[in-house]
């Protein structure tokens, strides 16, 4: 059913404005085109620099935290550093009670006897303590050992010893 006559259009025909205003219409709406783009490009850039900020400020707390943990570690040797420090001090090995005595003997000769007599220094017990750095005991005759009987007197050894002796100047050892 067809109610338009012949020639009708179904809507009215659009007013016509002038050319001068036609033209007003279009700069408008190509200013706020460019309005809008401007105002895009410049929420854009902010949301970059905010994004690179934000970037930053998650470095920072992964470094922060990392410091924070390596701060925690680092008390918690400090702690245990004490306490080894207290247990040294009441069992009597405190740093105040030691004194040290360095040895550095390089390539000396000396009869089996003096050679005993420091090895017989160096002997641990709970008034001394030895570390050593280097220690090298050699015969200085092909036929002869170590641990073999000498019948010759004048036989020596050849000694390098290069260490401390730590031994007890206070109280009693345990």
């Amino acid at each position: 059913m067809n109610t338009l006559s012949p020639g009708r259009r179904p809507f009215p025909p659009a007013p016509s404005l002038p050319g001068d205003a036609r033209w007003f219409w279009v700069i408008g709406a190509l200013a706020l085109l460019v309005l809008t783009a401007a105002f895009f490009h410049w929420t854009s850039g902010q949301l970059r620099d905010a994004r690179q900020e934000l970037g930053a400020a998650e470095q920072r707390l992964v470094e922060a935290r990392q410091d924070e943990a390596r701060t925690i570690e680092q008390a918690k040797r400090a702690q245990l550093a004490l306490g080894l420090m207290r247990d040294a001090h009441t069992s009597g090995l405190g740093f105040a009670a030691w004194a040290e005595r360095r040895f550095n003997i390089k390539q000396a000769g000396m009869s089996r006897g003096a050679a005993n007599a420091l090895l017989s220094e160096m002997l641990r017990s709970p008034d001394r303590l030895f570390g050593a750095e280097e220690f090298e005991m050699s015969v200085r005759q092909a036929g002869e050992g170590l641990f073999s009987s000498v019948n010759d007197p004048a036989s020596t050894v050849q000694v390098s010893v290069r260490g401390s002796l730590l031994f007890r100047t206070t109280g009693s050892g345990s």
